[in-house]
């Protein structure tokens, strides 16, 4: 009887940030009533804030890729946020010959959040967008999201990515499918005022909105709950998007996905610090939801396996051989046998992405796979006391 209990109790655990919470975001935006988005011809100023490491190459073309929006010229500034670059990015922007662009460079490696910060203490706007160097802004993206600010209730708007593959990559593969998903869930979200997860690469905010995380922790989670216990909403906008090159290999999605976990669940003491359960518990339980859910999913898979051992009695195959998965078999066999598959494709995946071959339909099982084996890893390291306040692109 526990076994059974705890079988079904982790699949519904499973499938709960994947498809019950966006289920019961859907059920629930059909009854809440929408804030229309109000029309305006007054746009406020914007401090563009672009974090940069040793980014020579690239810098120039993303100032120039802010600079190319449709908004308002007089209205944009860009503060190129260095951390500690020892190459050319410094000098090239200094050089870049127009008066809206100016550098907050840090002398040595503090941390995304706390360079950011530097930025927005010289930052003129009226609101701050906080951007990465390697993604590109489609042209209408700022004008898209900042749309949003003329109702004086929305203090935080996130945007997307769209994630190209051009090398066709395993990692590519999943990771689109992976945020099909994660956008429909933000848009959901958006519309019930709930946004509790911002896209770190896209975030506009309220300067009296915005709160200086330190590096160690998430500012993609803590921005939109300070954002909240202020009174704001968070809004989702599809149309503020930009693009991205995927990763070409598992290792370099590995190493970023254990970076997030690790600075996830060790920001829980003080995401909590700031905005206590108590104040908050619609989006402390989204955000459970959204992400916690989804980080320890790699437990209930564990338990899941196990506790389908036992219900299938696994060791009568090793008397009877396959005949264990006969037409007569029960629903536990053959729910095992589906297990296995699903687990011998993400491994066959894994082995022809290392060899950099890619079948589509290996590419979902791999992904999932390795996201939860990061999640596994992660978990284990915060508890040990591990934080992550600096990291290098490549890694």
């Amino acid at each position: 009887m526990i076994p059974e209990i705890i079988f079904w109790a982790c699949i519904g655990l499973i499938l709960l940030p994947y498809i019950g919470y966006p289920l019961i975001l859907a059920i629930l935006s059909i009854f809440w009533p929408r804030r229309p988005i109000p029309e305006t011809t007054d746009w406020p100023s914007i401090s563009v804030l672009i974090s940069a490491f040793n980014a020579q190459d690239e810098i120039c073309g993303k100032i120039h890729n802010v600079l190319d929006s449709d908004y308002p010229a007089d209205k944009l500034e860009v503060i190129v946020c260095s951390d500690g670059s020892t190459d050319g990015t410094n000098r090239l922007v200094e050089q870049y010959g127009d008066e809206r662009v100016l550098l907050a460079a840090s002398p040595k490696n503090i941390g995304k959040n706390a360079t950011m910060a530097l930025g927005a203490a010289i930052a003129k706007g009226q609101l701050l967008l906080l951007v990465d160097y390697n993604e590109m802004l489609d042209k209408g993206a700022i004008r898209a999201a900042a749309r949003h600010f003329a109702d004086p209730k929305v203090g935080i708007v996130t945007g997307r990515i769209e994630h190209l593959n051009p090398m066709k990559t395993s990692v590519g593969s999943g990771y689109r499918a992976y945020w099909m998903i994660e956008d429909g869930v933000r848009l959901l979200e958006s519309r019930l005022g709930l946004g509790v997860v911002v896209l770190g690469s896209f975030e506009m905010i309220r300067r009296e909105a915005y709160l200086p995380v330190p590096s160690e922790f998430s500012n993609d989670m803590g921005a939109p709950l300070y954002a909240h216990s202020k009174g704001y909403l968070c809004r989702y906008e599809p149309a503020a998007w930009q693009s991205a090159v995927q990763r070409k290999n598992p290792q370099q999605e590995f190493a970023r996905r254990l970076r997030m976990v690790v600075r996830a669940w060790s920001s829980i003491p003080y995401l909590l610090s700031i905005v206590p359960f108590w104040k908050n518990v619609g989006n402390w339980l989204a955000l459970l939801c959204h992400k916690y859910m989804r980080w320890l999913t790699w437990v209930f898979m564990i338990g899941l396996l196990v506790t389908n051992a036992i219900l299938a009695d696994c060791g009568d195959f090793w008397t009877h051989g396959w005949d264990t998965f006969s037409s007569n078999a029960s629903f536990y066999r053959v729910f095992m046998a589906v297990q296995l598959a699903a687990y011998a494709m993400a491994l066959a995946g894994w082995l022809l992405a290392r060899a950099g071959i890619r079948v589509k339909l290996l590419s979902m099982p791999f992904f999932f796979c390795l996201l939860q084996t990061a999640a596994c890893k992660g978990f284990f390291q915060s508890l040990a006391g591990k934080k992550i306040g600096t990291w290098k692109i490549e890694d």
